[in-house]
């Protein structure tokens, strides 16, 4: 039975929210905030997860990025009513532990929790607590995120900070979970596990704490996973022997030709070529450098970025495979039999989820401008600026740079020299990128739609 593309979209989103899961699936016209320390700050996980999203089950949510470098739980709970609850957001995701347990603690190794780390760990969990009791009163679900880890297992790594710090940490986010009837994101376990198994692919920085570009792939990964994401892109299956269409999920197959046998043809062979309009009902997620090795960390692509399209019946040899007319690739009947991925392909989907995906760089580039001026707002204000004035916040800003690393040897000098200059960059310009995200997410809204093309197979 083929249904309307219509039909098989709505059955598509259907599937993603009654699929198992951990995490109440988004909805339609959320709006969700990730608070949280520098790892939240530098989004992409939050980024990829919104493209899954929209690549999947196209509709108009906001994961927006509310995260600060260097803030612990306490600093989190000290922003948590101009930074998230001005927001108006629907639900928000917390995670903390990296900055609050101190890794410096834990260099020399050993389990114990002697006195000091006791009470860093203490001041955690009812920091944590008083994030999630701000939220209650404020009518907004809370979804706590175990802390990604710390990466001690590299050679030469004394620490033990994700043994007996991170993962401590993480079981009183499951535990402050659990009391409280909150839903929990798993990370720490999971990436925990991949740096253990796989240390040849790293998914972190060099600094052990950050993870990379395809760290963060990993933790959308999770989240998508943990909120019903899953599935093929499509998977069809057709028998050219006589046109049969076997499967069709995600997608409508219409108009199905088979070319006419040739007076040559041996009897009994199959067909020489097939054509179909082919309508899939969602995008394909462009992997690039980024993302080399992800399938060794996890399934991704099997959960998340195939597009099997499996001929069978046909002659045996070599096949073209034309898009509206463009070739796209060559495969052999055995493979073509067997199933090849679309995702991986150069089809007109890809072409169309591309522009998804400038759309969610230009989101990731307002993100990041709008956490900077976030940033520079604290310290404007501790010299009493006016963050209605931008020039007032500038001055502010430096002065408070020089009271705070007058000593040109001072730790981290540098960075916050930097965070000082961007902020003052984005602070002047605030308006304009506040204008540039709206734009953003009404482009990647009108983009991500999926495409038909006509599919025709042509023996070589």
């Amino acid at each position: 039975m083929i249904h309307s593309a219509k039909t098989i979209s709505v059955l598509g989103m259907l599937c993603c929210v009654l699929s198992a899961h951990a995490v109440t699936p988004f909805r339609d016209g959320e709006k969700v905030v990730f608070l949280g320390d520098s790892i939240t700050h530098g989004g992409w996980f939050i980024c990829w997860a919104q493209a899954i999203y929209q690549l999947r089950c196209p509709g108009k949510i906001v994961l927006d990025n509310a995260g600060i470098a260097g803030n612990s739980a306490g600093e989190g709970l000290a922003r948590l009513e101009y930074d998230v609850l001005d927001k108006k957001p629907d639900r928000v995701f917390v995670m903390f532990g990296m900055n609050d347990l101190g890794l410096t603690l834990y260099a020399k190794g050993g389990m114990g929790p002697d006195a000091v780390r006791r009470a860093r760990m203490e001041n955690y969990e009812k920091n944590i607590n008083r994030i999630c009791e701000g939220l209650k009163e404020a009518g907004i679900p809370a979804v706590l995120i175990t802390p990604t880890p710390y990466n001690q297992y590299g050679k030469d790594n004394p620490s033990s900070y994700n043994e007996a710090g991170l993962a401590a940490a993480a079981g009183i986010i499951r535990k402050t979970a659990e009391e409280r009837g909150l839903e929990v994101l798993e990370f720490h376990a999971p990436m925990t596990e991949i740096l253990k198994k796989q240390p040849e692919i790293s998914p972190m920085r060099a600094d052990n704490v950050h993870p990379n570009e395809l760290g963060h792939l990993v933790m959308a990964y999770y989240l998508c996973k943990a909120a019903g994401l899953d599935g093929k892109i499509a998977d069809v299956s057709i028998d050219a022997a006589d046109g049969k269409i076997l499967k069709a999920e995600h997608a409508v197959i219409r108009d199905v030709k088979i070319p006419k046998a040739g007076k040559q043809e041996p009897a009994g062979t199959g067909p020489e070529g097939i054509s179909f309009e082919y309508c899939p009902s969602r995008l394909p997620f462009i992997m690039d450098k980024r993302h080399e090795g992800i399938d060794s960390l996890v399934p991704f692509t099997e959960d998340f970025n195939t597009e099997s399209m499996q001929i069978t019946g046909l002659a045996e040899g070599e096949y073209q495979i034309l898009a509206d007319g463009v070739p796209i690739g060559t495969f052999s009947s055995a493979d073509l039999a067997k199933g090849i991925n679309l995702a991986v392909i150069n089809t007109p989907s890809r072409q169309q989820a591309r522009k998804v995906f400038r759309q969610i760089e230009a989101l990731r580039t307002c993100m990041s401008r709008l956490r900077s001026v976030v940033q520079g707002d604290r310290f404007a204000l501790s010299q009493n600026a006016d963050l209605r004035d931008p020039e007032s916040c500038c001055k502010a800003a430096d002065q408070w740079f020089k009271i705070h690393y007058a000593d040109e040897k001072a730790s981290g000098r540098q960075y916050y020299a930097n965070v000082v200059e961007e902020y003052k960059k984005n602070k002047r310009i605030l308006p304009d990128i506040l204008k540039q995200m709206a734009a953003a997410y009404e482009n990647l809204y009108r983009e991500s739609h999926a495409v038909s093309y006509r599919i025709e197979l042509k023996k070589l």
